[in-house]
């Protein structure tokens, strides 16, 4: 089988797609696919795969922010990820997190 680039393409809009729903299960399905995903593959990746685990980031529910930060955190291991998530504004809405009761 050809690896599948979940970052890019068909796969990551399809992951966006739920990422951006107004359902929380859809949420949380999108945000643990890419804490899985990130966990496995830390590549370099570009705004258009960080704009959805951002924006999980901000759903009221607390597992998704969970799994939405893990993904962050995997791809933060690399410094080109690092330095875009702080570019994008990621930082704050992680420190955020870092200082809830959750």
């Amino acid at each position: 089988r050809a690896p599948v680039s979940f970052y890019e393409g068909e796969p990551l809009q399809a992951l966006a797609t739920l990422a951006y729903s107004d359902i929380i299960h859809l949420q949380l399905s999108a945000a643990t696919a890419f804490s899985e995903i990130s966990e496995m593959d830390a590549r370099p990746v570009s705004r258009e795969a960080l704009e959805p685990i951002l924006y999980l980031l901000q759903s009221p529910d607390i597992k998704v922010q969970h799994s939405a930060s893990a993904a962050l955190g995997n791809l933060a291991v690399n410094v080109e990820n690092k330095l875009l998530i702080v570019r994008m504004g990621g930082l704050e809405p992680l420190i955020r997190q870092m200082l809830s009761p959750n």
